[in-house]
């Protein structure tokens, strides 16, 4: 099994996060190849979803190709996917993934380990992409304006209805942004609104080496493997909390993904 071995609680999460042998650089000519491929993968699942989405009438395709679209830009890119936890999850069941972000290759990494049909929030403004950004408009996946807080509460508010009616999971990155040096941040105590009114169990779960494949700060991609640790469920009870009760929840939430960090 080609697995990373992280090291043990006594080390900063930075390394548990970037992994301990880091991504393979590749040659220029190798490096053009594969984004090249990537291109054109990303072209055609694009039109493939956009035609399957409209013949079927339900945006719920959406799953089967954003699954495979992940899986193929993860092959593409010389990324191998390993996951743990795994058996802490019910495959019929459905959760909010509370993760880490480290890396844009966090989402294809969980997409192509976790179990299910899972959703995920992007920037609106993702939809001028073409062909990938033009299907994920008609997607069921969940735009969200920044820059508009009332557009952001509305939009909130129709996906906790969304996630209470239906079978789907959610992932969310409660750090709100990629990390710049590899280090887990402080949680954002907004991100738990939908989570705590979904109804669904709360997962931690640890996304280890992507920093090293692709960092926020550079433009270009490195070979090798990503580990999606996942913790145990945690099942929240159904009634209002108070501020104080929603830090306390968040902290613990930072703290269970700090720990799977670091696990060995």
């Amino acid at each position: 099994m080609y697995l990373y071995h992280y090291p043990g609680h006594g080390l900063h999460a930075f390394h548990a996060i970037r992994g301990l042998t880091g991504g393979v650089a590749m040659s220029s000519f190798e490096y053009v190849l594969r984004v090249i491929a990537i291109v054109i993968i990303t072209c055609v699942q694009g039109t493939v979803l956009l035609v399957h989405r409209f013949l079927s009438g339900t945006p719920d395709v959406t799953y089967v190709h954003v699954r495979s679209w992940c899986r193929r830009i993860l092959y593409l890119s010389g990324v191998r996917v390993r996951g743990e936890g795994m058996e802490h999850l019910d495959p019929s069941a459905s959760y909010i993934f509370v993760a880490n972000h480290a890396s844009l290759f966090d989402i294809p990494a969980m997409q192509a380990s976790l179990p299910g049909n899972i959703r995920i929030m992007y920037k609106k403004e993702l939809q001028k992409v073409p062909f990938m950004g033009w299907a994920i408009r008609y997607s069921a996946l969940i735009p969200i304006t920044r820059e508009k807080a009332r557009d952001a509460m509305s939009t909130v508010s129709s996906t906790i209805e969304t996630l209470r009616q239906d079978n789907s999971s959610l992932m969310i990155f409660p750090e709100g942004t990629r990390t710049l040096n590899g280090e887990l941040q402080t949680f954002k105590r907004g991100a738990f609104i939908v989570a705590m009114q979904s109804g669904k169990p709360l997962v931690p779960v640890a996304v280890c080496g992507s920093f090293d494949i692709l960092s926020k700060d550079s433009l270009r991609f490195r070979k090798g493997e990503i580990v999606v640790r996942v913790g145990k469920p945690v099942v929240l009870e159904q009634r209002a909390y108070s501020r104080e009760e929603e830090i306390r929840l968040v902290n613990a939430m930072h703290a269970e993904v700090d720990a799977l960090l670091h696990a060995s």
